[in-house]
């Protein structure tokens, strides 16, 4: 472990002293340093509206898609290159098979575009025709609200429909854009279960 390091983790309080610091000790305070000031810096006020309006009918969109006839594995929040509201696609891939939101199932709930064009017409610090850490932070607040609200969707709707929540993979993507595979494995792991995750771990999303 440097000097710098060790230095820095003193000046923050997180150690008293260099004496007999293991490395691990170290890392991970420091790994939960990070957390912390990450989640004290996202400001994710401006996206109430967002998130009311998932917590009102994101349940019901879930519970509509799994209980038509088709058999469904695979749910996607997919949205423009300027966050100009979401549309959900739905279907069952194989193993192996093809990755294209295109051919997908799909609904247009206005809850999902309407309270988003709203916050990104009132986001005036951002420039959302092309790439930056604002953006990208952009892109990661909406998947924390997303996945966030989908664990709120009760056992009982999957249940009612003959299925397991880690039934289905869940995603968030751009149709096109700066952010589509970067936004597909960030949703990846905030919205799913390591195990669904495994069992699915044959569908190539990119």
């Amino acid at each position: 472990m440097g000097l710098k390091i060790i230095k820095f983790l003193k000046r923050l309080k997180i150690i008293k002293d260099t004496k007999g610091v293991k490395n691990y000790k170290i890392l991970k305070k420091l790994k939960n340093y990070k957390k912390t000031q990450k989640e004290e810096i996202m400001d994710i006020s401006k996206f109430e509206l967002f998130e009311k309006a998932l917590e009102k009918n994101l349940a019901k969109t879930i519970n509509e898609i799994i209980s038509s006839q088709k058999k469904v594995n695979s749910i996607a929040f997919i949205t423009t290159d300027d966050f100009y509201g979401f549309y959900v696609a739905y279907n069952n891939i194989e193993e192996n098979g093809e990755y294209d939101t295109a051919e997908w199932d799909g609904i247009y709930p206005d809850y999902l575009y309407d309270p988003l064009v709203e916050i990104v017409h009132n986001t005036e610090d951002i420039d959302f025709t092309k790439e930056s850490d604002e953006k990208w932070e952009f892109a990661e607040n909406i998947i924390f609200i997303l996945g966030k609200q989908l664990k709120q969707v009760s056992d009982e709707i999957y249940k009612e429909n003959n299925y397991r929540r880690e039934d289905i993979l869940y995603f968030a993507t751009m149709s096109d854009g700066d952010y589509i595979y970067e936004m597909t494995d960030e949703s990846l792991k905030v919205f799913n279960s390591q195990a669904t995750i495994e069992k699915y771990k044959g569908i190539k999303l990119h």
